[in-house]
This record gives structure tokens, sequence and C-alpha cells, in this order.
């Protein structure tokens, strides 16, 4: 028959327990964590193209926006959308069959935010397959275009560190703080870091014939 725990016995096996459990939260907090951001590699080229959306569809992009050099047609609609992005307004832009709207307006719309000239976006499209299609293409520019990678870390950083796992959004931090970074279906929540242009801003998608009337999005801060 097992004698039975002290006072002093059972105290330490409590305290002991809860060291244990700490030491667990520790790790889980210190795996959760992004840790030093690295530094912006051409803050150069970051600062040349946070103006010029034609400079940033060419840099970022050498293999689409950046592969040919754009006609005077493109040049146009590319100066359109800069105004729009930078003085606000609305118009419509009619160009012909593969002319590479879809990824003119969705690199637009990154450099739109990466460069803190808007905190809402939101690309629509026919349906909502074509609109996955366009909130995965820019995902996929967030987690593998090195070059976005090496100059706008504060973003491309946080968003490497998930390793894909949507479900570390939750529990990720950087220097002990949420970050509150979103990586659904149709949804980027871009990391609220301290300092950053992009901090907290949002990318959406949706279909033509989903539910547009209300759509918004209430930031952490």
């Amino acid at each position: 028959m097992a004698r039975p725990k002290s006072a002093a016995q059972q105290t330490a096996g409590e305290n002991k327990r809860i060291a244990d459990l700490e030491r667990s939260r520790e790790r889980t907090r210190r795996g959760s964590d992004i840790g030093e951001l690295p530094a912006v590699k051409d803050a150069a080229r970051r600062e040349r193209c946070r103006t010029s959306l034609k400079a940033f569809l060419i840099e970022y992009f050498p293999f689409s926006t950046g592969l040919s050099p754009f006609s005077a047609d493109h040049e146009r609609v590319i100066g359109r959308i800069q105004d729009c992005v930078l003085a606000g307004g609305r118009f419509t832009n009619a160009v012909y069959r593969g002319f590479a709207k879809s990824t003119i307006s969705e690199n637009a719309l990154l450099w739109a935010v990466l460069s803190g000239h808007r905190k809402f976006g939101a690309i629509f499209a026919a349906e909502a397959g074509l609109a996955t299609k366009a909130i995965m293409s820019i995902k996929t520019e967030l987690s593998d275009n090195d070059l976005l990678y090496a100059d706008f870390p504060e973003v491309c950083h946080a968003i490497r560190a998930l390793e894909g796992k949507p479900q570390r959004c939750a529990s990720q931090t950087h220097q002990g703080e949420r970050t509150h970074i979103q990586w659904t279906q149709d949804t980027v929540g871009f990391p609220s870091i301290d300092g950053a242009l992009s901090s907290g801003a949002i990318i959406t998608s949706r279909g033509r014939t989903g539910s547009i009337l209300g759509l918004r999005h209430k930031a952490s801060d």
C-alpha cells in the first residue's frame, strides 16, 4: 500500500507541474513569435517604387508584369490606376483580351497596400471561382516572391512564418504582441507591425454574384 504524500511532497509536486506547464507555454510563445524582422534589402528600390506603379510592376514582378516592355495602352491604363489610388476617383478600363488585366490589377492592389496608399482593397470577379483564383495569386506573390520578401519583410516574413498553416494566424506574435494576421480563402489580413505602412491592411475578393453589400473589416486598432 502506497504511503500518503506529505504536505511538502504535494507542494513540491504542484510546483513542478506549474513549472513544467510554464515551460511548455514559453516554448509555444517562442514558436509563435516571428522574431526580429530582416532588414530591407534595397531601400532605394522600395522608395523609388512607392509612388510609381509602373516601376513597382516592373521591378518586383520580372516574370509577369515586368517580363516585357509596356505598350502605350498599358502605360495609359497603369497611369489611370495610379491616379485613382493616389488621388481617388472612379473609372472603367475597357481593354482587349490578352492585355493582362487581371495580373496588372492584382499587382497594382499589392502596390497600393504595401506602399501604404490604401488600407482596404477588394477584387471583384465574374464568379466566385475566379475571385478565389485572384486572391490565391496575390497570396502566392506575398509568400513566394523573393523580391517582395527582400524589400517588404514586415509583411512577407510574417507570412512565411506561417509555413502555409493558416491555423497559426491566431497565435502569431511579434515582440510579444499579436500580429492579427489573416490568411483565409478570400481574405489576406496584413500583420499589425508598428511602423509598417501596410499594418493591419486587408485585401479581399468576391464573386460578382456573391454578397458585396456592406463589405467591411474592423481592424485590431
